[in-house]
């Protein structure tokens, strides 16, 4: 369907849609109660309301149909329904408001939510996704108009002027119109905000206008009720129809059709004005010519180009008969095909004789389809007026489908679970054939299990919108996560997380699902070597889920290093400790006093100098000490280093007697010893540096010898065993280390 992009598309839909028609009023007694009075084109069809349609009842007028809210929140629509724009969606209730458009209605619902049927060539009748909260709805020629609760104002349908861009941060609206090219919307202060085609004036608001109360949007015009009883008018300004008569005050009502206007006035009666001298489309159809004595009229609509009114006429001949049709009548179905209707007779009076009728259609005895189905009882007079009366008989089918399904059965799934399911309807048969065979599916999330998971549920219906839900239907065991572990490992890391010993992780796996298979899940693992140790397990449950776990360890199972060096500052033998694992945690030391025995010195090894010289001349030159250090690294693992030193003015003398790893067997240490003499400045610094240590003896022996000199700031250390001898001379205080290896002693530097 192409847009109407110009002033003479509708005007061509005009004589397209002209079945019924004529420049005339629907007639009626004078002083009889009000009724619907229609004139312009199908005026007098169109005034031909459905049963139970009142002037109480809100009605909305279209291009060439009208749709009526009823008090029960039902909608009845009647008229041109070319586009289906009549017939209301099945089931529709619970309606607050209703907007009949060029060829499709709209109508809104007490839940906040919109419904559209009819002409969708432009999606006029397709509800944005997700609106809700609704309180006002406008239909207009190809674009649909919705004010939310909280003031905004949503659109859709055609927008090739503009008329669906709402204006950026509109707000407070409390009513909208759409027209042709045009929307409206009133705000609660009482001012009005236009928007879409500049081309005939829509969005040009009249200056200063306030103190609106109500909004029309048709064709190429804009009208607003003011609260004073005036009207406002503007759009296209080539003929009369935003000229708004002269002294037209008291007006309570505004509507507008395709090219003219009606107000209704307090005093019940109805003013028109619009083209009646356009060349274009004139008032040809007679929808501006407002019947003579018309009065006591509560409500008007216009359409494309008719009008419509709540009221009396006072004329002197045309009260039709007066029928009354039978009650409703309500039958159960006896097949698909519904069933046979039957009922009494219509009555018919009328003050000056009912000269035929009533006859009602469908006639009694008929086959009436599922359903309900509208008869039409007609009877005229001798003046050639005619009345009518409807009723209805409704055939229904009050017997839900029966729907059979499995239950669960028992086991555990790895997957989720479909469970089959069957319908059958014996009255009027089920409305979606695919329901005849379905089925009903969990729907687990993965990485989760149950022992109680439910299906979805499905609406059966048949034909007569009777309903079964099936399911849904508990007790299905899925099981889509995998084992977890809970790992433990023996012997515990230590405060620093770390194990000086291989270590065993028991995995401990659990499954609150089908459970664990054993004979596919690693039971324990343990560690091997030294260093970060990442240890990996996998176990399957007995749905096939596998889970797999890791567990990070630490391991140094490498025993520290011991060795002592001379310490510059505080002039004595120290014991120090280096770890390439976890590194040194702390070196303590004990000390106790002991003799330095004859068996300590050695002539040929250091030692053998005059501490050696002076003994048995002073006891107090054979005191040593016995030092029992131990390193620790940071996992544990300890050294323990048992040493005997002697010192004496500047000189001491050091013997490494014995090493234990982790408490294990004390290793005597080889033959080895060390000597230190030195010499100091005025200030207490070095200034010379003796060293002197020994690994050995015999054929075996190890012998270093350095020499340090503070003015030269070079250490000269001299290798005289084994042979062959070397020299070397190194910048800066060089230090001679004695260390542990093993059960053994090296010399470092």
């Amino acid at each position: 369907m192409k847009p109407i992009t110009q002033r003479f598309a509708w005007v061509g839909l005009v004589v397209a849609l002209a079945l019924v028609g004529t420049v005339a009023v629907t007639p009626a007694q004078a002083g009889t109660p009000s009724t619907f009075i229609g004139w312009g084109l199908n005026g007098i069809a169109l005034a031909t309301v459905p049963v139970g349609v009142t002037g109480d009842t809100p009605l909305s007028a279209g291009f060439a149909h009208m749709l009526a809210l009823k008090s029960d929140g039902t909608v009845v629509g009647w008229g041109s329904n070319g586009s289906g724009q009549t017939t209301v969606p099945a089931g529709l209730s619970g309606v607050t408001a209703i907007a009949a458009g060029y060829a499709y209605s709209l109508a809104l619902k007490s839940d906040g939510n919109v419904v559209g049927w009819g002409d969708n060539g432009f999606g006029q009748t397709t509800v944005p996704a997700g609106l809700n909260g609704v309180t006002a709805i406008a239909a207009g020629v190809q674009h649909s108009l919705a004010v939310k609760s909280d003031g905004t104002v949503v659109a859709w349908g055609w927008n090739g002027l503009g008329q669906t861009t709402v204006p950026a941060g509109l707000s407070g609206v409390t009513a909208v119109a759409a027209g042709w090219s045009q929307s409206l919307a009133l705000k609660s202060d009482g001012t009005v905000v236009a928007w879409g085609s500049y081309l005939y004036g829509g969005p040009n608001v009249l200056a200063g206008l306030s103190g609106v109360t109500a909004i029309v949007a048709s064709w190429q015009q804009s009208l607003a009720l003011k609260s004073d009883g005036t009207v406002a008018a503007w759009g296209w300004t080539c003929d009369a129809r935003t000229t708004v008569p002269v002294g037209l005050r008291g007006v309570t009502a505004i509507a507008a059709g395709l090219a003219h206007a009606l107000a209704l006035k307090s005093d019940g009666t109805v003013a028109a004005w619009g083209r009646a001298t356009s060349p274009f489309c004139p008032n040809r159809r007679g929808q501006m010519n407002v019947p003579a004595g018309l009065s006591g009229v509560t409500a008007i609509y216009a359409g494309g180009d008719f009008s419509l009114a709540f009221g009396v006429i006072a004329a002197a001949d045309g009260v039709p008969p007066v029928v009354t049709a039978p009650a409703d009548v309500t039958a159960e179905a006896t097949s698909p095909a519904g069933a046979i209707g039957t009922y009494p007779n219509a009555t018919a009076t009328d003050n000056i004789g009912v000269t035929s009728g009533p006859t009602c259609l469908p006639a009694s005895g008929s086959q009436f389809a599922l359903g309900p189905t509208t008869v039409t009882c007609t009877a005229k007079d001798a003046a050639g007026n005619t009345g009518t009366a409807t009723f209805t008989i409704t055939v229904k089918d009050t017997i839900a489908p029966a729907v059979i399904c499995a239950a669960a059965d028992g086991l555990w799934h790895a997957t989720d679970v479909s469970i089959a399911c069957t319908a059958t309807d014996g009255g009027s048969g089920l409305a979606n054939p695919a329901d005849a065979s379905f089925s009903l599916s969990t729907s687990v999330p993965n990485g989760t299990e149950t022992a109680n998971a439910s299906t979805g549920s499905r609406q059966v219906c048949d034909n007569a919108s009777n309903c079964t839900t099936a399911g849904p239907i508990a007790g299905n065991k899925v099981d889509k996560k995998a084992p977890l572990a809970a790992p433990a490992q023996s012997p515990a890391a230590n405060g620093a997380g770390l194990n000086k010993a291989d270590v065993t992780v028991t995995w401990n796996w659990s499954d609150g699902g089908s459970g664990v298979d054993p004979a596919a899940c690693t039971t324990s693992s343990t560690s091997t070597g030294e260093g970060t140790i990442t240890l990996t397990a996998t176990c399957t449950d007995k749905t096939g889920n596998t889970g797999s776990a890791s567990y990070t360890v630490k391991v140094d199972k490498t025993t520290p290093v011991a060795y002592n060096e001379f310490d510059p500052a505080t002039k004595d033998v120290v014991v120090n400790g280096r770890d390439g694992g976890s590194g040194v945690a702390s070196v303590s030391c004990t000390t106790a006093p002991v003799k330095w025995s004859d068996g300590d010195d050695d002539k040929d090894e250091p030692g053998t100098h005059h501490l050696s010289d002076d003994k048995g001349k002073d006891d107090e030159k054979a005191k040593a000490e016995l030092r029992t250090c131990t390193v620790t690294d940071v996992a544990g693992n300890t050294t323990v280093l048992v040493e005997k030193v002697k010192k004496a003015g500047n000189e001491v003398k050091a013997i490494m007697l014995t090493v234990q790893y982790n408490g294990g067997a004390v290793i005597a240490l080889p033959k080895n010893g060390k000597k230190f003499e030195w010499s100091t400045t005025k200030t207490g610094s070095l200034k010379e540096l003796e060293q002197k240590l020994t690994i050995g003896q015999g054929a075996g022996r190890q012998n270093v010898e350095a020499k340090y000199e503070a003015e030269k700031n070079k250490t000269t250390i001299e290798k005289e065993l084994p042979k062959p001898e070397t020299k070397v001379t190194l910048p800066g205080l060089v230090l001679l280390r004695l260390v542990t290896d093993g059960s053994g002693l090296k010399i470092e530097y």
